[in-house]
Order: C-alpha cells, then sequence, then structure tokens
C-alpha cells in the first residue's frame, strides 16, 4: 500500500470516528493501530530510501569532482604537449612535420583576441553591456525591516515546505 493511500484511509477512518461521536469499538481500534503501525512503516522505509538516495548523491557527487580535476589535469596536458610541438617545430624553422602516426601542423586561429588599450570606464557606450540584476538578498533584508521602498517594490511569497531528515 502506498503512503498516500494509507493518509486516504487514516482520514476516512477519522471521518467513521466523527460519526461514531469518537466511541471506539474493539475492532475500530486495532484498525487504528492497524493503519498508523502501516503509516509508521511506511515513514520508515521513504526515510532509509531518502538517505540511501542521499548518500548516493554524496558518492555521485565525489566522482564528478574526481572527473572533473581529472579532465582538468588532462587538459593542461594536452595544453603544455602542443605548446612543446609548437616551440620545437618553431626552432626547425618548419610549420609542418609527419609520423608515422600522425601529422602536426603550425596553424593560425581564425579569430584574433580583442586586447583593450583602455580601462573598460573609458569604453564608448556602444562598446559596453551594462547588466541590471535584482539584489535578492539585500531586497529580502529591507523586507524583515520593513523598508518602505522595499515593501513597495517587492513582497514575500509563500514559504516552501521541505523535508529535512536527521
Amino acid at each position: 500500500m502506498r503512503l498516500y493511500e494509507i493518509d486516504r484511509e487514516i482520514e476516512e477512518f477519522e471521518g467513521l470516528l466523527a460519526d461514531a461521536e469518537g466511541e471506539l469499538t474493539e475492532e475500530m481500534e486495532k484498525e487504528w493501530q492497524r493503519l498508523i503501525e502501516n503509516r509508521e512503516d511506511k515513514w520508515r522505509s521513504y526515510i532509509a530510501v531518502v538517505r540511501q538516495l542521499e548518500a548516493e548523491e554524496t558518492g555521485y557527487q565525489a566522482e564528478v569532482d574526481r572527473l572533473k580535476k581529472a579532465t582538468q589535469a588532462r587538459t593542461k596536458s594536452i595544453t603544455w604537449l602542443k605548446q612543446q610541438l609548437l616551440w620545437s617545430l618553431d626552432q626547425a624553422g618548419m610549420t609542418e612535420a609527419k609520423t608515422d602516426i600522425g601529422k602536426v601542423k603550425i596553424m593560425k586561429a581564425p579569430s584574433r583576441p580583442v586586447l583593450l588599450k583602455v580601462k573598460i570606464e573609458d569604453l564608448p557606450e556602444e562598446y559596453t553591456r551594462i547588466t541590471v540584476e535584482p539584489k535578492l538578498s539585500e531586497i529580502g533584508k529591507g523586507l524583515k525591516d520593513h523598508d518602505p521602498v522595499a515593501e513597495e517594490v517587492a513582497e514575500f511569497g509563500p514559504a516552501k515546505l521541505y523535508v529535512r531528515i536527521f
């Protein structure tokens, strides 16, 4: 039985209790106990599954971090090796070389980097981009402090419910 089905049965049972004006027969008492125990068993199961999934998530994140570091190390190695090939070909006065396992060639990138001669603040307006975004944490502080300006431009949304397992 699913948790929502157990909760629905408990709700229906509470309706029966209200109809019986709170009087419990022995059979009703047993049924009530069964429903409560089923729900608690289901809660235990859900908690166990959540803990297991959280442990797996932590392990996966550690693996992602490990792989990210390994990728960065490989990228640095590749860049270094290519720089060594570039330097060596340049020293030999060559733009390309061939070996039994592959060919290497010095190429010019299709685009060139733009190097600024002035500070960003000194650029003409048509060469700048201005990004505007709300400072939500500042607005939140203003709302907590009942700042009229903050209250004019924003309000707190409904609190989100969440489950925390200890």
